[in-house]
């Protein structure tokens, strides 16, 4: 099959069907459906270092634990991840206020939760603390409350 390069990505041609147009059978995602798909993303478990072994948290937690870091390559595009993840919970949480939270935002709670006792506890490291007080700080900036 012939593909059609652009810069240094590979593309399929268009449908032969209809040239240039979406096939009928692929419908547009849903805001919703995209938003599940963020915080399943957000969700999803990652090992980091910690002392000299690994530690696994969720891909949000590691986010902000690199950002509190310092240099980032990319800055922007995780600060645009961690804002569509606070879109995305409160989305879930304003659809339905009566029901209880979807288990992706519940697990997004539950690694937060944790960060900050892990921060607030004796034995914390100096990388601990800072992302609690940077979590804190993007919460300020981002003008919103921890995703509930």
């Amino acid at each position: 099959m012939e593909r059609n390069v652009i810069g240094r990505s590979a593309l399929k041609p268009p449908c032969e069907d209809s040239p240039g147009e979406r096939p009928a059978s692929v419908d547009p995602l849903r805001q919703e459906d995209v938003f599940r798909i963020v915080l399943a993303t957000a969700n999803v478990p990652v090992s980091i270092p910690r002392g000299r072994g690994r530690r696994v948290v969720t891909l949000y937690e590691a986010q902000i634990r690199r950002l509190a870091v310092g240099r980032v390559y990319r800055r922007a595009a995780v600060m645009d991840f961690i804002r569509l993840v606070h879109r995305a919970a409160a989305a879930s949480s304003d659809a339905a206020p009566d029901t209880p939270h979807p288990p992706a935002v519940a697990r997004l709670e539950e690694s937060l939760e944790r960060l900050r006792v892990v921060a607030a506890s004796a034995d914390a490291s100096e990388l601990d603390r800072r992302a609690a007080t940077f979590y804190e700080m993007l919460l300020d900036t981002l003008g919103d409350n921890p995703p509930e």
